[in-house]
Protein backbone atom coordinates (compact mmCIF):
# COMPACT_ATOMS: atom_id res chain seq x y z
CA UNK A 1 0.00 0.00 0.00
CA UNK A 2 1.01 3.68 -1.22
CA UNK A 3 2.12 5.91 1.68
CA UNK A 4 0.20 8.67 0.27
CA UNK A 5 0.15 12.21 1.93
CA UNK A 6 -2.73 14.05 1.90
CA UNK A 7 -2.63 17.76 1.28
CA UNK A 8 -5.47 20.91 0.96
CA UNK A 9 -6.66 21.02 -2.13
CA UNK A 10 -4.84 23.99 -4.02
CA UNK A 11 -5.83 27.60 -4.18
CA UNK A 12 -7.12 28.32 -7.79
CA UNK A 13 -4.39 31.34 -8.31
CA UNK A 14 -1.98 33.07 -6.95
CA UNK A 15 -2.23 35.56 -4.16
CA UNK A 16 1.09 37.77 -5.77
CA UNK A 17 -0.03 41.06 -4.24
CA UNK A 18 0.40 40.06 -0.87
CA UNK A 19 3.54 39.47 -1.68
CA UNK A 20 4.32 42.93 -2.31
CA UNK A 21 2.20 43.50 1.51
CA UNK A 22 5.12 42.00 3.75
CA UNK A 23 4.80 42.58 7.83
CA UNK A 24 5.62 45.49 9.22
CA UNK A 25 6.44 44.81 12.93
CA UNK A 26 6.19 48.35 14.72
CA UNK A 27 7.74 48.81 18.05
CA UNK A 28 6.94 51.68 20.33
CA UNK A 29 9.40 51.81 22.96
CA UNK A 30 7.38 53.67 26.57
CA UNK A 31 9.01 55.10 29.08
CA UNK A 32 6.60 57.68 30.89
CA UNK A 33 5.18 58.83 28.06
CA UNK A 34 1.85 57.76 28.19
CA UNK A 35 0.54 61.28 27.84
CA UNK A 36 1.74 61.08 24.10
CA UNK A 37 0.71 57.58 23.66
CA UNK A 38 -2.99 57.63 22.00
CA UNK A 39 -2.69 59.42 18.74
CA UNK A 40 0.77 57.72 18.47
CA UNK A 41 -1.25 53.95 18.44
CA UNK A 42 -4.23 55.91 16.57
CA UNK A 43 -1.75 56.64 13.36
CA UNK A 44 -1.45 53.28 13.12
CA UNK A 45 -4.53 52.37 12.70
CA UNK A 46 -5.72 52.93 9.51
CA UNK A 47 -2.75 53.01 7.34
CA UNK A 48 -2.98 51.94 3.76
CA UNK A 49 -0.57 48.96 4.47
CA UNK A 50 -2.84 46.52 6.56
CA UNK A 51 0.08 44.03 7.36
CA UNK A 52 1.65 45.16 10.48
CA UNK A 53 1.87 44.18 13.78
CA UNK A 54 2.86 46.51 17.09
CA UNK A 55 4.47 45.91 20.39
CA UNK A 56 4.48 48.42 22.91
CA UNK A 57 7.60 48.08 25.15
CA UNK A 58 6.90 49.76 29.04
CA UNK A 59 10.60 49.76 30.01
CA UNK A 60 9.96 49.70 33.85
CA UNK A 61 7.54 53.01 33.78
CA UNK A 62 6.04 54.05 37.28
CA UNK A 63 3.12 52.00 38.45
CA UNK A 64 0.77 55.14 37.11
CA UNK A 65 2.35 55.39 33.66
CA UNK A 66 2.77 51.50 33.11
CA UNK A 67 -1.21 51.19 33.88
CA UNK A 68 -2.10 53.99 31.63
CA UNK A 69 0.18 52.36 28.36
CA UNK A 70 -1.43 49.20 28.95
CA UNK A 71 -4.84 50.12 29.16
CA UNK A 72 -4.50 52.60 25.89
CA UNK A 73 -3.25 49.18 23.93
CA UNK A 74 -5.78 47.25 25.62
CA UNK A 75 -8.79 50.42 24.48
CA UNK A 76 -7.24 49.70 20.67
CA UNK A 77 -9.49 46.40 20.24
CA UNK A 78 -7.13 45.54 18.27
CA UNK A 79 -5.30 42.26 18.31
CA UNK A 80 -2.56 43.44 16.08
CA UNK A 81 -1.53 45.78 18.59
CA UNK A 82 0.08 43.94 21.91
CA UNK A 83 1.93 45.34 25.45
CA UNK A 84 5.54 43.91 26.97
CA UNK A 85 6.53 45.10 30.04
CA UNK A 86 10.12 45.09 30.97
CA UNK A 87 10.64 44.91 34.72
CA UNK A 88 13.99 46.58 34.75
CA UNK A 89 14.76 50.22 32.92
CA UNK A 90 16.92 48.96 30.30
CA UNK A 91 17.25 51.98 28.09
CA UNK A 92 15.33 52.72 24.47
CA UNK A 93 18.13 50.57 22.17
CA UNK A 94 17.90 47.01 24.66
CA UNK A 95 13.69 47.76 25.00
CA UNK A 96 13.46 47.79 21.34
CA UNK A 97 16.00 44.48 21.17
CA UNK A 98 13.26 42.90 23.18
CA UNK A 99 10.49 44.22 21.10
CA UNK A 100 12.66 42.89 17.93
CA UNK A 101 12.27 39.53 19.90
CA UNK A 102 8.59 39.19 20.10
CA UNK A 103 7.98 40.46 16.94
CA UNK A 104 7.87 38.20 13.67
CA UNK A 105 8.00 40.81 10.41
CA UNK A 106 10.38 41.13 7.66
CA UNK A 107 10.52 44.75 7.60
CA UNK A 108 10.32 46.53 11.09
CA UNK A 109 9.77 50.10 12.66
CA UNK A 110 10.88 52.26 15.75
CA UNK A 111 8.02 54.71 16.60
CA UNK A 112 8.65 57.26 19.15
CA UNK A 113 5.23 57.73 21.48
CA UNK A 114 5.55 60.94 20.60
CA UNK A 115 4.72 60.70 16.90
CA UNK A 116 2.58 59.88 14.30
CA UNK A 117 2.43 58.37 11.18
CA UNK A 118 1.00 59.89 7.89
CA UNK A 119 -1.59 57.58 6.56
CA UNK A 120 0.98 55.61 3.99
CA UNK A 121 4.02 55.57 5.73
CA UNK A 122 4.06 52.17 5.79
CA UNK A 123 3.24 51.82 2.45
CA UNK A 124 5.80 54.34 0.99
CA UNK A 125 8.49 52.49 3.23
CA UNK A 126 7.77 49.39 2.49
CA UNK A 127 7.17 50.45 -1.33
CA UNK A 128 10.98 52.29 -0.29
CA UNK A 129 12.91 48.70 0.43
CA UNK A 130 11.03 47.17 -2.60
CA UNK A 131 12.70 49.66 -4.98
CA UNK A 132 13.98 48.31 -8.46
CA UNK A 133 17.44 49.05 -8.46
CA UNK A 134 19.15 48.87 -5.25
CA UNK A 135 18.27 47.51 -1.63
CA UNK A 136 19.39 48.29 1.22
CA UNK A 137 19.43 47.85 5.34
CA UNK A 138 17.51 50.58 5.78
CA UNK A 139 15.32 53.37 4.55
CA UNK A 140 14.07 56.71 5.50
CA UNK A 141 11.88 59.74 4.83
CA UNK A 142 11.64 63.13 5.82
CA UNK A 143 9.20 64.51 8.56
CA UNK A 144 7.07 67.26 9.80
CA UNK A 145 7.11 68.81 13.13
CA UNK A 146 4.00 69.14 14.97
CA UNK A 147 2.84 70.76 18.10
CA UNK A 148 -0.14 69.16 19.69
CA UNK A 149 -2.48 69.48 16.64
CA UNK A 150 -0.66 72.28 14.61
CA UNK A 151 1.88 71.20 11.86
CA UNK A 152 4.43 73.76 12.11
CA UNK A 153 6.63 72.75 9.16
CA UNK A 154 6.25 71.13 5.81
CA UNK A 155 9.82 69.56 6.04
CA UNK A 156 12.71 68.87 8.47
CA UNK A 157 15.45 67.67 6.76
CA UNK A 158 17.28 69.43 3.97
CA UNK A 159 18.23 66.72 1.54
CA UNK A 160 15.76 68.21 -1.30
CA UNK A 161 17.23 71.46 -0.89
CA UNK A 162 20.10 70.70 -3.36
CA UNK A 163 17.64 69.39 -5.74
CA UNK A 164 15.96 72.39 -5.61
CA UNK A 165 19.11 74.63 -6.24
CA UNK A 166 20.89 72.83 -9.04
CA UNK A 167 16.97 72.79 -11.10
CA UNK A 168 17.54 76.62 -10.14
CA UNK A 169 20.53 77.33 -11.43
CA UNK A 170 20.20 75.16 -14.72
CA UNK A 171 21.46 78.17 -17.24
CA UNK A 172 19.22 76.28 -20.13
CA UNK A 173 16.01 76.92 -18.76
CA UNK A 174 14.16 73.86 -20.15
CA UNK A 175 14.70 71.41 -17.09
CA UNK A 176 10.85 70.62 -15.74
CA UNK A 177 10.40 71.98 -12.07
CA UNK A 178 11.60 68.44 -10.16
CA UNK A 179 9.14 66.75 -7.84
CA UNK A 180 10.22 66.92 -4.32
CA UNK A 181 7.85 64.66 -2.89
CA UNK A 182 9.22 62.05 -4.72
CA UNK A 183 12.98 62.05 -4.53
CA UNK A 184 14.94 59.28 -3.37
CA UNK A 185 18.50 59.84 -2.45
CA UNK A 186 20.72 56.80 -2.46
CA UNK A 187 23.80 57.28 0.13
CA UNK A 188 26.59 54.36 0.20
CA UNK A 189 27.69 52.83 3.27
CA UNK A 190 31.37 54.28 2.73
CA UNK A 191 29.24 57.95 3.00
CA UNK A 192 29.84 59.35 6.76
CA UNK A 193 27.14 61.85 7.95
CA UNK A 194 23.61 61.93 8.91
CA UNK A 195 21.74 60.35 5.98
CA UNK A 196 18.04 60.23 7.86
CA UNK A 197 15.37 62.34 9.71
CA UNK A 198 14.83 60.83 13.06
CA UNK A 199 13.62 57.39 15.38
CA UNK A 200 10.02 57.41 13.91
CA UNK A 201 10.94 57.57 9.71
CA UNK A 202 13.27 55.11 9.73
CA UNK A 203 12.45 51.36 8.66
CA UNK A 204 14.71 48.30 8.55
CA UNK A 205 15.52 44.93 7.23
CA UNK A 206 15.21 42.58 10.60
CA UNK A 207 17.58 40.32 9.17
CA UNK A 208 20.25 43.52 9.36
CA UNK A 209 18.89 44.31 12.87
CA UNK A 210 20.72 41.08 13.94
CA UNK A 211 23.93 42.19 13.29
CA UNK A 212 23.35 44.95 15.98
CA UNK A 213 22.40 43.71 18.83
CA UNK A 214 24.26 45.10 21.86
CA UNK A 215 26.82 42.96 23.92
CA UNK A 216 27.20 45.01 26.40
CA UNK A 217 25.24 47.63 28.69
CA UNK A 218 25.49 50.93 26.75
CA UNK A 219 26.39 53.91 28.77
CA UNK A 220 23.56 55.76 27.75
CA UNK A 221 19.38 54.94 27.84
CA UNK A 222 18.71 56.70 24.65
CA UNK A 223 19.63 57.78 21.07
CA UNK A 224 18.53 54.81 19.26
CA UNK A 225 17.95 55.83 16.30
CA UNK A 226 21.61 57.24 16.33
CA UNK A 227 22.68 53.59 17.06
CA UNK A 228 20.23 51.67 14.70
CA UNK A 229 21.11 54.15 12.26
CA UNK A 230 24.69 54.26 11.79
CA UNK A 231 24.82 50.70 12.15
CA UNK A 232 22.51 49.45 9.36
CA UNK A 233 23.91 51.80 7.31
CA UNK A 234 27.26 50.64 7.54
CA UNK A 235 25.97 47.59 6.71
CA UNK A 236 24.53 47.95 2.87
CA UNK A 237 24.20 52.06 2.81
CA UNK A 238 20.31 53.96 2.88
CA UNK A 239 17.60 54.89 0.20
CA UNK A 240 15.76 58.22 1.77
CA UNK A 241 12.87 59.29 0.34
CA UNK A 242 12.19 63.66 1.00
CA UNK A 243 8.20 63.04 0.83
CA UNK A 244 7.20 63.80 4.63
CA UNK A 245 5.23 60.97 6.27
CA UNK A 246 5.97 61.17 9.54
CA UNK A 247 4.64 64.31 12.21
CA UNK A 248 7.67 64.28 15.02
CA UNK A 249 5.95 65.65 18.11
CA UNK A 250 7.18 68.80 19.39
CA UNK A 251 6.80 69.53 22.96
CA UNK A 252 8.57 70.88 26.16
CA UNK A 253 9.67 67.11 26.96
CA UNK A 254 11.22 66.55 24.11
CA UNK A 255 14.09 64.74 25.20
CA UNK A 256 16.47 65.91 22.53
CA UNK A 257 14.64 68.47 20.22
CA UNK A 258 14.06 72.24 21.72
CA UNK A 259 10.31 73.65 21.00
CA UNK A 260 12.01 76.79 19.38
CA UNK A 261 11.02 75.61 16.15
CA UNK A 262 11.12 78.71 13.68
CA UNK A 263 13.18 78.29 11.00
CA UNK A 264 15.64 75.77 8.59
CA UNK A 265 19.23 75.95 9.90
CA UNK A 266 18.12 76.51 13.42
CA UNK A 267 20.31 74.67 16.18
CA UNK A 268 17.27 72.37 17.43
CA UNK A 269 19.58 70.38 20.11
CA UNK A 270 18.20 70.93 23.53
CA UNK A 271 21.37 71.96 25.72
CA UNK A 272 20.44 69.37 28.25
CA UNK A 273 19.93 66.63 25.38
CA UNK A 274 21.84 63.42 25.14
CA UNK A 275 24.63 64.06 22.77
CA UNK A 276 25.76 60.33 21.90
CA UNK A 277 26.72 60.18 18.23
CA UNK A 278 30.44 59.24 18.26
CA UNK A 279 30.19 56.93 21.36
CA UNK A 280 26.85 55.18 19.15
CA UNK A 281 28.68 54.77 16.31
CA UNK A 282 31.84 52.91 18.15
CA UNK A 283 29.28 50.74 20.65
CA UNK A 284 27.32 49.89 17.23
CA UNK A 285 30.39 49.16 15.30
CA UNK A 286 31.86 46.96 18.05
CA UNK A 287 28.34 44.90 17.79
CA UNK A 288 28.76 44.28 14.29
CA UNK A 289 31.97 42.49 14.89
CA UNK A 290 30.94 40.71 18.09
CA UNK A 291 27.66 39.35 15.91
CA UNK A 292 30.19 37.38 13.29
CA UNK A 293 30.07 40.61 10.45
CA UNK A 294 32.61 39.39 8.58
CA UNK A 295 31.63 36.06 7.85
CA UNK A 296 27.95 35.77 8.06
CA UNK A 297 27.58 38.56 5.65
CA UNK A 298 28.98 36.49 2.57
CA UNK A 299 30.39 39.38 1.02
CA UNK A 300 32.94 39.06 -2.11
CA UNK A 301 36.41 39.91 -0.81
CA UNK A 302 36.54 43.83 -1.98
CA UNK A 303 33.08 44.70 -0.38
CA UNK A 304 34.33 42.57 2.87
CA UNK A 305 37.33 44.51 2.72
CA UNK A 306 35.15 47.66 2.66
CA UNK A 307 33.18 46.99 5.50
CA UNK A 308 35.96 45.99 7.71
CA UNK A 309 37.60 49.29 6.61
CA UNK A 310 34.47 50.90 8.08
CA UNK A 311 34.29 49.52 10.93
CA UNK A 312 38.13 49.68 11.65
Amino acid sequence: MNNLRLVEPMPKTLDRAAWHKPLVSIIITHHNYSLHLEDCLRSITDQTHANWECVVVDDASSDEEHDIAKQLVERMGDPRFRFLALEENVGQIPAFFAGLDATRGEFVCLLDPDDRYAVDFLERMVGLHHDHIRYVPIVSCDEMFLAGDAVLTGCYTSHKRKRIDAWANDPSDTAPEPDLENVIYHFDATERGWHWSSTSGMMFRRRALHFLRPHKKLAYKRAADSYLAHGAHMLGGTLFLTKPLVYRGVHGGNAYLTDAVFAMGQDLKREDGEQRGPECLVDVREAIIANGAGGELRLGAGRKRTLWQRLG
